[in-house]
């Protein structure tokens, strides 16, 4: 492939130590958010630079971010399984939806009317934002013979473990 295909253009600062996920806007084609182990920000990168002032949020291991399409929330999963409805404002959570499973890494609108689906741990988990009620769920099961995340050593009991959703419309793929 040609060098100059991929390049840097700059270096978004705010995410402190890791960064586990990063997502574009729907509404706004310059505005980006990234979340890690113990924070989040979101950057406005237009006019030949980013933000000065990110919109910085704190949690605990913050998994994954995804962007309700109105473009004006911003979903945040960590590791204790909860999800965090944020303003895209100002970073503050304006509900707390509980997972109870592991880590949430997978999370995906469905719908402008508010569908979400959340993967965490082996379930599947589908939830109304506009009243956070859920979830409906489905567990997956492991495959005979599959691979083992983490080797029989971490996973005795080989449970099945999701890493990652798409969704394009109310198609989803876990």
């Amino acid at each position: 492939p040609p060098t100059d295909s991929l390049r840097k253009e700059r270096s978004l600062t705010g995410v402190k130590i890791r960064a586990f996920d990063l997502k574009w806007c729907p509404t706004e084609p310059l505005r980006i958010a990234a979340v890690g182990e113990n924070n989040g920000c979101i950057w406005n990168v237009g006019g030949g630079g980013a933000s000065s002032n990110p919109v910085v949020f704190c949690d605990t291991e913050i998994m994954r971010c995804n962007w309700h399409p109105d473009g004006n929330v911003l979903l945040t999963g960590n590791a204790q399984g909860k999800i965090a409805v944020r303003s895209a404002a100002d970073g503050k959570p304006m509900a707390t939806l509980d997972a109870h499973e592991d880590e949430v890494y997978g999370i995906e609108v469905l719908s402008n009317e508010g569908l979400l689906a959340v993967g965490a741990g082996a379930t599947v988990q589908l939830w109304d934002l506009n009243t956070a009620t859920g979830p409906a769920q489905a567990t997956l099961a492991a495959k005979q013979g599959g691979l083992v995340f983490g080797g029989d050593h971490r996973n005795p009991e080989r449970k099945a473990y999701l890493f990652s959703m798409a969704a394009r419309g109310r198609v989803l793929c876990a």
